[in-house]
């Protein structure tokens, strides 16, 4: 069984959404290549709602995610939105509910992705106890894969920055994933985000194949390694040489008295 916690982290925002549907790829093609981690995913905008929790039921992380990518498959363009139907704005409303709860706010891209390290056991909002949760989550290995264009429009509780460090903290590894036009990869904001998620041992990318599979790669290589260094012996039911004495003289005994009584 592995000893990974992975969560997908989604920035739903309306300049991040036309681009979610390659993000949902992404992240179909990265569970792909694995087996026993546990997956969940949270999208945010001003607020974050959990679409699935943490879980290694695959079927249902596929299902989810194949479900998701269909449903934004719609808003890719003007032209796609403009031929949507009724039924499905109401479809793709209804999967955002719970992410616009914050009036004249949206993408607070640090809180959203408190709420998704929120997800993992062990993690406690605020900075004073996460740096001693690596043993209260049961010795399992976390990360987040984070994917936004880092366009923050409003006043966030917590910064980048300021949500890289808690999650630092706390021995959540987050890897960022550029979820925007890509006549904007190298804007202030991208490489804002990238050197925020490098400077804190992640790994940056961009929406291909090859970036995902470079980021599968470091998870792979991380894996098991906490496994190996747990392995244990029980030795409380071994018995040793005074045992073995106390049971040859309590058998010696009980011959004794057999003899005596007859």
């Amino acid at each position: 069984a592995s000893t990974r916690d992975i969560v997908l982290c989604l920035d739903v925002s309306g300049s991040a959404l036309p681009y979610d549907q390659e993000v949902l790829q992404s992240y179909l093609t990265f569970v792909q290549h694995f087996q026993g981690e546990r997956i969940g995913l949270s999208i945010f905008n001003s607020t974050s709602r959990t679409v699935f929790p943490l879980t290694d039921d695959y079927s249902l992380v596929k299902k989810q995610l194949s479900y998701a990518s269909k449903l934004l498959n719609g808003v890719q363009t003007q032209s796609s939105i403009d031929k949507m139907q009724q039924r499905q704005y109401q479809q793709i409303s209804d999967w955002l509910e719970g992410t616009q709860n914050r009036k004249e706010a949206t993408s607070l891209i640090g809180d959203g992705l408190v709420s998704c390290a929120a997800m993992i056991p062990g993690f406690i909002y605020g900075s004073s106890n996460n740096g001693k949760q690596k043993a209260n989550r049961l010795r399992r290995n976390a990360s987040i894969v984070l994917a936004t264009d880092n366009v923050v429009s409003g006043k966030p509780a917590y910064t980048l920055k300021q949500a890289l460090d808690l999650t630092k903290q706390a021995h959540i590894s987050v890897d960022g994933l550029y979820s925007g036009a890509k006549e904007n990869e190298n804007n202030d904001s991208t490489l804002q985000m990238k050197n925020l998620i490098e400077n804190h041992g992640g790994t940056f990318l961009t929406r291909n194949n090859d970036s995902v599979l470079t980021l599968v790669r470091k998870i792979e290589q991380s894996r098991g390694t906490l496994t190996r260094n747990n392995t244990q012996s029980a030795l409380s039911d071994d018995p040793d040489i005074w045992i073995l004495l106390l049971i040859i003289c309590f058998i010696s005994w009980l011959t004794i008295a057999w003899r005596m009584k007859r």
